[in-house]
């Protein structure tokens, strides 16, 4: 008997399934899968009568594709996702639906037809309704980022001309083939299809005049990190931020404006950090210490503030319960990566 070897593995796969009960319960197992990522919303006539979404995913060493079939539903990626989880990916659609998918951000609107591929930004707002088979592939920003001659506004792009073409056969030829791609085989897979996707993007961008370098994304992004750096010091706001890139507060404001302004994204942001450390087990200090290490010059300040954003008090988040709205108590998790969706996202790939 010949045993495999590592390489020789076929890689794994998740998947979500509705699973047996009442409608309402398969659909709340599909909005924690995704959630808090993104929210679904089902129109009262696209209600279907048993919900049968599932989908599977594989990790190709960072890129994970995403096979599915949807039920009509509009999956929602909000500001404050993108502020509370900070996934940083590009997103790649291929329509395998016999229906057209709606692609709403920036207060415009773009139909995908059958076939038709879709470039999206992960980090900023949109919704897209989908029904049917749809191919879906999630590319860290670094790694497409890399292949393109300069920083784009991918946000509602529709690859088109001769290399979108090759992409989008390439891409349904690897949804029939995901199944059986070895460890060995998922490097390859994965640089092929960035590869296509680089050379198709390049021609359409020029084509539609969108070829301009995504400034104010990219420095969101940057000042993202610098505030996520240095959470724990007490100094950090507007004058420091603005004084360290070179910026008016006008454009600090404008930048954040989405989020609910820079200020309560900051304090967001540290909030998170808390919960995070109170809730884990290994973490055993003050409160007030944790505070005070954390940018809060008040503990009364901060008290207040976590109740006001969580609903229960920093006392309970430690003790590992806390009453919710309507309910009993619950056992508190991670809140910024708690959902199947986040954990294929961010676990690592497996390698050969």
């Amino acid at each position: 008997m010949n045993l495999l070897c590592d390489d020789e593995l076929l890689l794994p796969a998740e998947s979500f399934k509705p699973g047996q009960g009442p409608l309402q319960e398969q659909l709340a197992r599909w909005r924690d899968c995704v959630g808090p990522a993104l929210d679904v919303s089902v129109a009262d006539d696209d209600m279907p009568q048993e919900w049968t979404t599932h989908t599977t995913g594989w990790n190709l060493g960072g890129v994970m594709v995403v096979r599915g079939h949807y039920d009509p539903q509009t999956l929602t990626r909000s500001a404050s996702s993108i502020a509370r989880d900070k996934l940083d990916h590009y997103v790649l659609h291929l329509n395998q639906s016999q229906h057209a998918m709606h692609f709403d951000a920036n207060g415009r609107r773009i139909v995908v037809e059958p076939g038709q591929l879709l470039v999206s930004d992960f980090s900023q707002p949109r919704a897209v309704f989908c029904t049917g088979d749809i191919l879906t592939v999630f590319i860290p920003r670094a790694s497409l980022d890399a292949l393109m001659p300069r920083q784009l506004d991918l946000h509602g792009v529709v690859p088109t001309g001769a290399c979108s073409t090759i992409l989008a056969s390439h891409l349904q030829s690897l949804s029939t083939l995901l199944p059986r791609i070895t460890r060995k085989e998922a490097p390859d897979a994965m640089t092929a299809t960035l590869q296509l996707l680089a050379a198709s993007l390049a021609p359409t961008i020029d084509m539609l005049g969108m070829a301009r370098p995504s400034v104010e994304g990219t420095l969101l992004r940057q000042i993202r990190q610098y505030m996520e750096d240095h959470l724990s010091e007490e100094e950090l706001g507007a004058d420091s931020i603005c004084a360290h890139f070179r910026i008016s507060r006008s454009t600090l404001y404008r930048l954040f404006e989405a989020e609910g302004g820079v200020l309560n994204y900051l304090q967001d942001r540290r909030l998170l950090r808390i919960h995070a450390l109170l809730a884990s087990p290994t973490k055993r200090s003050y409160l007030g210490r944790i505070a005070a290490d954390n940018g809060f010059k008040s503990a009364t300040h901060f008290s207040r503030a976590f109740r006001a954003k969580f609903g229960y008090s920093p006392r309970e988040t430690r003790t590992g319960q806390a009453c919710v709205a309507g309910g009993g108590p619950r056992v508190l998790g991670s809140l910024a990566l708690a959902s199947t969706f986040g954990r294929w996202l961010t676990s690592p790939p497996v390698t050969a």
